[in-house]
């Protein structure tokens, strides 16, 4: 009996002392948020920790607040809060709601022991571990958004925004970065290509962006919204914005890059058992000039610029770095001479430049 009425009067205590404090939140909130300097890092979040001590918070939220430099005051207060519509939505057992930027929270889980010290874990390293006492029936599920809210021991907003967090499977953690400011800044988000870097198709291209908060990942339209450039059609780098909506705010911008396609360039030589035949009469007391075509295949010039290059082989045979047409030295005498061709095609603003190399076979018989 006697505990049952202990019970009841600490239940009263505490809701008395919880109204207080959610009324101060309240009431500097519109002042404080001005003045936040975000100091926090990274919070670590797991949904219903699965082990805890002592055994009776066993199943309640886990929060770690890495801190970059905790102020001058190191005691804060955690809120853990949940969106709603209205004022009427937000009171709730735990206090009245909050109102903040436009939006109402109603507060569903406090930290287990108010006004808790930041450890500095290492020089330098700051972090807050917090234990997460819910509000009664209130069991938080798998993908549901919740939000965190630190306060310091005078119960003034410090920290900025209250920061969202996706809820984990049951035992596991989720990691969401916190920048400057507090709350959800898209500036600290992860921005990636879905498909990487694009390559020149001749069409305009919208690459879908992958955009990460932690382990969370965003939703377009509802998390963030893309400003592409008018056209992406050509190869290049180009500069897309990313600006936060619904809970994040802030902008970031992300170069998207457009690649050279590869040169259709395409050239083969002839094979040595079809290699050009000639007498040696026709070396004998001059020059000799063969046309391309006639030791080597070229099906496709490719793009840009086509020059000719000799890369190696037998030192009486030349080529014409602009016409491909091969020259036989003046008395050359009969038998089987090789020479390396490369040919190359300069490529342009949208495809890269190309290189084949093949060798070319002349047969001069007596």
């Amino acid at each position: 009996m006697k505990s049952k009425k202990l019970t009841k009067v600490l239940s009263v205590i505490t809701a008395v002392i919880m109204t207080f404090c959610m009324m101060s939140v309240t009431a500097f909130a519109a002042s404080r948020y001005a003045e936040g300097k975000g100091r926090i890092k990274e919070i670590e979040f797991y949904g219903n920790y699965p082990d805890s001590y002592p055994d009776h918070w066993k199943g309640n939220p886990v929060a770690w607040v890495h801190f970059e430099n905790p102020n001058k005051c190191k005691e804060y207060e955690l809120y853990l809060l949940e969106a709603v519509a209205s004022e009427a939505e937000a009171k709730g057992e735990m206090g009245p709601g909050l109102y903040i930027k436009g939006k109402w929270y109603k507060l569903i889980g406090i930290d287990t022991v108010p006004s808790q010290e930041v450890m500095e874990k290492n020089p330098g390293e700051y972090a807050l571990q917090v234990w997460v006492y819910m509000a009664s029936e209130r069991h938080l599920t798998e993908g549901e958004t919740v939000y965190l809210l630190l306060t310091d021991e005078t119960n003034m907003l410090t920290v900025g925004d209250p920061v969202k967090i996706t809820v984990p499977k049951d035992g596991e953690k989720t990691k969401v970065t916190v920048t400057e400011g507090g709350g959800n800044d898209i500036g600290s988000c992860t921005i990636e290509s879905a498909t990487g870097d694009l390559v020149y198709t001749g069409r305009a291209q919208k690459p879908e962006l992958v955009v990460t908060n932690g382990d969370t990942q965003l939703v377009e339209g509802k998390d963030f919204t893309v400003a592409y450039p008018e056209k992406m059609v050509d190869a290049g780098t180009y500069i897309l914005t990313v600006t936060g909506t619904g809970d994040y705010t802030g902008s970031q911008t992300v170069e998207i890059l457009v690649d050279k396609a590869n040169n259709s360039l395409e050239a083969k030589a002839f094979p040595v058992k079809k290699a050009l035949k000639f007498k040696a009469s026709k070396v004998k007391k001059k020059k000799y000039t063969i046309n391309l075509k006639d030791v080597m295949e070229v099906p496709n010039t490719g793009q840009g610029t086509i020059t000719y290059a000799k890369a190696g082989g037998s030192s009486k045979l030349s080529i014409n770095s602009a016409t491909g047409k091969i020259t036989v030295k003046k008395g050359t005498k009969p038998g089987i001479y090789r020479m390396k061709v490369s040919v190359g095609a300069s490529g342009s603003n949208n495809y890269s430049s190309s290189y084949k190399q093949a060798w070319i076979t002349v047969r001069i018989k007596k």
